[in-house]
């Protein structure tokens, strides 16, 4: 089911919105011909992928969640990233099966 909110076509007058420029941040922009509505269209999956790697990064580095969070409380870090919480790590099938036993020598033998 596709988003409505992200759709290419005008919000107030339901035409067909054309690309026109980007924004400073580097944004598509999109304009309606018709009525002349302005718009910048988000997209959830790209947000989600960079909340991700900025939780990623702090959970495996070295930075507290304020130094994270640009110098604010780490509050507003807290708020975006956690939904990556109740992700759940899966691995894949095991394809390949080594043919070596690993075996210690400290237990082969009596001391």
């Amino acid at each position: 089911m596709p988003n409505t909110n992200n759709s290419t076509l005008c919000l107030v007058c339901a035409s067909k919105l054309v690309k026109n420029g980007k924004t400073a941040a580097g944004t598509q922009r999109w304009r309606c011909p018709d009525c002349g509505a302005s718009s910048v269209r988000k997209r959830e999956d790209v947000t989600r992928r960079h909340q991700l790697t900025e939780f990623l990064t702090w959970l495996v580095g070295k930075h507290s969640q304020r130094e994270v969070d640009n110098g604010l409380t780490g509050r507003s870090f807290r708020n975006r990233t956690a939904w990556c919480w109740d992700i759940e790590p899966s691995l894949g099938p095991v394809t390949t099966t080594h043919r070596q036993v690993l075996v210690d020598g400290i237990w082969i033998g009596s001391w």
